[in-house]
């Protein structure tokens, strides 16, 4: 049996798939941020392994956070600001080498790194800054949490998409690849074998054809 987290929510089939991603959407905030990660993340492979297209928010923000490579959000310095922002709000101070400081000087020594660590890292260091500093109380509200403050965008969760073949992006790709209209088409024009390696991996097909081939695939997608 597959399940979204902790073996509830199960998700079999597409039918469920959808149950449990709308049920996550409504009630997002009733669960911890990892226990969101945790459920994105089953979501997704599940979803993938279903061709169920996946487009919620939640799931593309969290998710993002166990993709390899997975860039910071254009948000990311806002994040911290409204952290700051949180921090003079309780006058904040942190314990720091037997030292008591402002928490805005340890936050700002955290955001300093962004060059120097990958998100997980700085996820982990945000996580263990709220606690000290008591932000936990304000996810959801004033400030979001360490997942979404790095990896997430709630003004576009598809930041980093990339055009792969004229204007059509790997998001794009991914969800015609799930799209039994649209792989249709992709055979007829293509073939079986190149329909087969679309579907498998739709990004690295689009991006091994020459251009007159991703033009027609743009012209099929769109």
């Amino acid at each position: 049996m597959h399940y979204v987290l902790n073996e509830k929510f199960p998700i079999e089939t597409k039918e469920q798939i959808k149950t449990a991603s709308d049920y996550f959407s409504k009630y997002i905030q009733r669960f911890t941020p990892m226990d969101r990660v945790v459920a994105a993340v089953n979501i997704e492979k599940r979803a993938a392994a279903l061709d169920v297209d996946i487009t919620e928010p939640w799931i593309l923000n969290y998710s993002r956070v166990m993709k390899k490579g997975a860039g910071y959000s254009p948000d990311f310095e806002d994040n911290i600001k409204l952290r700051k922002e949180a921090c003079a709000k309780l006058n904040s101070k942190v314990n720091l080498n037997e030292k008591t400081i402002p928490a805005v000087e340890f936050l700002d020594k955290i955001a300093s790194q962004k060059k120097e660590i990958p998100g997980i890292a700085m996820m982990k260091a945000l996580q263990e800054f709220d606690k000290l500093a008591n932000l936990e109380q304000f996810y959801d509200n004033d400030i979001v949490d360490p997942a979404m403050s790095v990896f997430g965008s709630l003004n576009n969760p598809k930041f980093d998409s990339v055009k792969v073949a004229g204007d059509i992006t790997n998001y794009d790709l991914i969800s015609a690849a799930m799209n039994p209209e649209k792989m249709e088409k992709i055979s007829n024009s293509f073939g079986k074998d190149i329909s087969d390696k679309f579907k498998a991996d739709p990004v690295k097909t689009a991006s091994d054809m020459a251009i007159p081939e991703q033009s027609l695939l743009e012209e099929l997608i769109k």
